[in-house]
């Protein structure tokens, strides 16, 4: 039977290969079935079921809430259209609004001292109870940070409803998160070049755990941390963050999308 659990296992009880028949099999299933004064399964009854299985595959989707896609618009995500804040200290970053190009151009490579980037407090609670997933694309142009590799020139966090949550901190050839220890020393590390292409991120977080998958493959998982003894912009819950926060750090890159589901 079909089961819907978060609008995800319903897309893929109809449509996974394994379970899916083959189309010959469909229609020999009803030929037996007329034949035996059974079911009468006609094309356009067919056609109306396929219509009614594309319709909820699409309600599903749009179930997602897009916080920020730069191919909409050539507006920067902190523009009217996304309400996204934007803060740079203590000189101005460089945002390069996406034009044609399909993303926005974020630069804080003018001074490594730069704290820079894009933040948004969600209104609809992030419940961590139930389990909610993040997504965004992103690619690191170049990335630098001080010569004892304990921060990032570039990271994104988001926090749940109870200031639980994760920061995934990005080098040029490697991901990591953030411990909440009060000196955000590294913890979860994988290898992966995030220069080589526009890469898309699925945090989930569920319980006490996160999973982040690069490209439909696991690349870290472990327990969520609480910032919140940090301040600002730790304090605020059902938030969102993607920018460089530490003064020991600075990059180049290129942001695509973030949504929310």
């Amino acid at each position: 039977g079909l089961s819907l659990s978060g609008g995800r296992i319903l897309v893929r009880a109809v449509f996974a290969p394994s379970m899916a028949p083959e189309p010959s099999s469909i229609f020999l299933l009803s030929a037996r079935r007329f034949a035996a004064g059974g079911w009468r399964i006609t094309v356009s009854a067919m056609k109306r079921v396929c219509i009614v299985l594309f319709g909820l595959m699409f309600a599903v989707a749009a179930s997602a809430t897009l916080l920020y896609e730069a191919s909409l618009s050539k507006a920067t995500p902190n523009s009217p259209k996304w309400g996204w804040f934007y803060l740079s200290l203590p000189n101005a970053a460089k945002v390069t609004g996406p034009g044609s190009a399909g993303y926005v151009t974020f630069d804080t490579t003018a001074a490594m001292n730069i704290q820079a980037g894009f933040g948004k407090q969600l209104t609809t609670p992030l419940d961590r109870a139930k389990g909610f997933t993040a997504t965004w694309r992103l690619k690191v142009v170049r990335e630098q940070h001080a010569a004892d590799n304990q921060r990032a020139g570039l990271s994104v966090f988001v926090l749940g409803s109870d200031h639980h949550g994760i920061e995934i901190a990005y080098w040029s050839d490697r991901i990591f998160v953030y411990n909440d220890d009060k000196k955000f020393t590294p913890g979860e590390s994988a290898r992966l070049d995030t220069r080589v292409a526009m890469r898309t991120y699925h945090l989930t977080e569920k319980g006490d755990r996160y999973t982040l998958s690069v490209d439909g493959l696991v690349r870290l998982n472990g327990k969520l941390r609480n910032y919140s003894w940090f301040g600002f912009p730790y304090s605020r819950p059902n938030s969102i963050w993607y920018g460089d926060n530490t003064k020991r750090g600075q990059s180049v890159s290129q942001w695509a999308s973030f949504e929310v589901d």
